[in-house]
């Protein structure tokens, strides 16, 4: 049996402390693989300075590019919508019926999750791991707004993402 942890978010973009979640889950619970999941749509923020789908799944293949035990899969992409948690895990449930699952998210979140649509259900299906940030505080918010401002992000995402950024243009007004 594998223990795989799921890290969903927007990664937009994505980041270093993306790769902090999840590399600070996977030794500390003993997870086999790390699975990043790009949301098509978050139901907790809004669309506006949301990169389109293709670009933030493009970084998030980039950014995990010779991390052997970290994976993209683009099932809530493809699913479109809303991408609620609990999709995710009934369909991640469905991929690896034998094996342990578990949802990475950050500290921070842990109050909010009762307010989740089918919360119940997602307990039956996976267990949650909180990782906190304090030591990676990076944000996608700080890295877009940085952009905006013509300033440099080397050290805060990885240099293939620095460079797809540039290459496509995205995040500057």
């Amino acid at each position: 049996m594998k223990r795989i942890g799921l890290l969903g978010g927007s990664f937009n973009p994505i980041h270093c402390g993306h790769l902090f979640m999840a590399r600070t889950a996977m030794e500390g619970f003993g997870l086999d693989q790390v699975i990043f999941v790009p949301v098509h749509c978050s139901p907790h923020k809004t669309d506006r300075g949301l990169a389109p789908a293709e670009h933030r799944l493009a970084m998030a293949r980039l950014a995990v590019r010779g991390h052997k035990d970290f994976s993209v899969r683009d099932a809530e992409i493809k699913r479109g919508g809303i991408s609620y948690t609990v999709d995710t895990a009934r369909y991640f449930r469905r991929c690896y019926p034998k094996d342990q699952l578990f949802f990475i998210i950050g500290e921070d979140s842990i109050q909010g999750l009762w307010g989740w649509k089918n919360i119940d259900e997602i307990l039956s299906i996976l267990s949650f791991i909180a990782v906190n940030r304090e030591r990676c505080p990076v944000s996608s918010s700080q890295i877009r707004l940085r952009l905006s401002r013509k300033q440099g992000i080397g050290g805060l995402t990885p240099a293939a993402v620095v460079g797809y950024i540039r290459q496509k243009g995205l995040y500057v007004p």
